[in-house]
């Protein structure tokens, strides 16, 4: 399932989340990070994908962002591992094989890329680790980071840590929430303030 929701005109910003698939954007790089911290979270969450897509632009700047995973249960941890691609972030002539992703929210689509460099990577190994050190009861299980999407202009590491710390909550919300309950969660991890209304159905 996928709902896409926006805000007002005025911040042009708007996102999609995937629950129970995963965008067609592959990490493709054979690159590992590993987080592994124990928790004492009752409950673990169901096995399942999940992934989020942000975009939105604010003083003149744009930032974008794509993130997905696959969830397995487990108790008594929160272990991550993030795929990275070792061609990293450059865009320049020797990596134009990289394949784009056309399929985006972005505003400027030819230059959004089925890619994700290292030091993204490390933000989001980071930000699990923070979440289960700071929030050890809200969330058990094995995160495979397999999917995402970078933009030549626009993504960074504080958006990729946004889209990942929106994910945590999301997950912590336990396996009977509904994909709507999560709306006020990615609003609060990225975008704080109650401005954001649904707009359309599932499925895009």
């Amino acid at each position: 399932m996928n709902l896409l929701f926006e805000a007002p005109s005025a911040f042009r910003a708007r996102a999609s989340l995937w629950a129970d698939e995963l965008p067609a954007s592959p990490i493709m790089g054979s690159g590992l990070i590993e987080v592994a911290e124990l928790v004492c979270a009752a409950g673990a969450p169901r096995a399942g994908q999940l992934a989020l897509e942000v975009c939105f632009s604010a003083r003149h700047a744009s930032s974008y962002g794509l993130l997905g995973l696959t969830v397995r249960p487990a108790h008594g941890e929160l272990r991550a591992r993030v795929r990275y691609d070792e061609r990293g972030a450059s865009f320049s002539s020797h990596n134009l094989n990289i394949a784009r992703y056309d399929d985006t929210l972005a505003f400027n689509k030819s230059q959004v890329f089925s890619s994700f460099p290292q030091e993204y990577a490390g933000k989001v190994a980071d930000t699990v680790r923070a979440f289960a050190q700071e929030s050890p009861s809200k969330l058990a299980g094995i995160l495979d980071v397999t999917t995402a999407a970078e933009c030549v202009v626009g993504s960074s590491r504080l958006v990729f840590g946004g889209i990942a710390e929106a994910l945590l909550r999301i997950l912590s919300l336990g396996p009977g929430a509904l994909l709507e309950e999560a709306v006020p969660v990615v609003l609060d991890a990225l975008w704080p303030g109650p401005w954001c209304s649904v707009r359309g159905a599932f499925a895009r």
